[in-house]
């Protein structure tokens, strides 16, 4: 076998090789999902179509779709675990009934007053 046959057989074979990986990586990618890691923690902050839950909240900033929601839900869980804020994620939806963003409404937690104010009258 000549030096160029043989050059010819090894890219041929390499070539078979990483198409057949691509193509059962590819199968077996599309199998249902199994169990999620045990460190992914579900998210907190859920995404409702009702407004803030108490006038105290304060629109934080808007996500447009896509993932709207998502984003939402990742920024306002992170917020709330710091323990300073309380997320809120309201659906936006836009004339024609269709959800077009979500707003993130927060409440700060540690900036209420941990001791009484007293006021002087005098």
């Amino acid at each position: 076998m000549s030096a160029g046959m043989k050059t010819w057989v090894r890219k041929v074979t390499v070539l078979a090789g990483m198409s057949a990986a691509l193509v059962a990586g590819g199968l077996v990618g599309t199998g249902p999902a199994m169990a999620q890691p045990a460190e992914v923690a579900p998210l907190a902050v859920n995404c409702v179509d009702a407004g803030p839950p108490s006038p105290n909240f304060y629109r934080d900033s808007k996500y447009l779709n896509p993932n709207a929601c998502a984003k939402c839900r990742e920024r306002g869980t992170y917020l709330e675990s710091t323990g300073r804020w309380d997320a809120h994620c309201q659906n936006l939806y836009n004339p024609a009934g269709t959800l077009t963003a979500v707003g993130l409404w927060l409440r700060c937690v540690a900036c209420r007053p941990t001791t009484a104010v007293l006021l002087e009258l005098g």
